[in-house]
């Protein structure tokens, strides 16, 4: 990122270029161009930062019943298309079957029936 922000223009509120406070002479040439390095760094450590992350969702466990409403499948639909394959398995948690929601909207976007890819 090196030089990209070169341009940055120290402005006060009103848009015009920052002073030295004696109410019109602009800010000293060295004076601005440390301020300016120093935005740009400081816009370089944020992006850098943000750019760097990575989005980790909460996982969310979803019931039958849940998925049931959902996807607007009966439970019997359901467990035949998980049967022939065409539909996510369910995990097992605490005895129960569980779908992570992030499964289950891949499938559905996988099996969009108005989508015309």
């Amino acid at each position: 990122m090196t030089g990209e922000w070169s341009d940055i223009v120290i402005k006060d509120q009103d848009g015009r270029c920052a002073t030295n406070g004696d109410g019109g002479s602009p800010v000293a040439a060295p004076l601005a161009d440390q301020v300016r390095v120093a935005a740009a760094d400081v816009v370089r450590q944020v992006l850098d930062r943000l750019l760097g992350r990575t989005y980790s969702p909460r996982i969310r466990l979803l019931s039958i019943a849940h998925v049931v409403e959902a996807t607007g499948l009966k439970k019997s639909t359901i467990y035949t298309l998980i049967s022939q394959g065409k539909f996510p398995k369910p995990q097992k948690n605490l005895g129960k079957n569980l779908w992570r929601e992030s499964t289950l909207i891949a499938w559905a976007d996988r099996n969009d029936p108005n989508d015309w890819r």
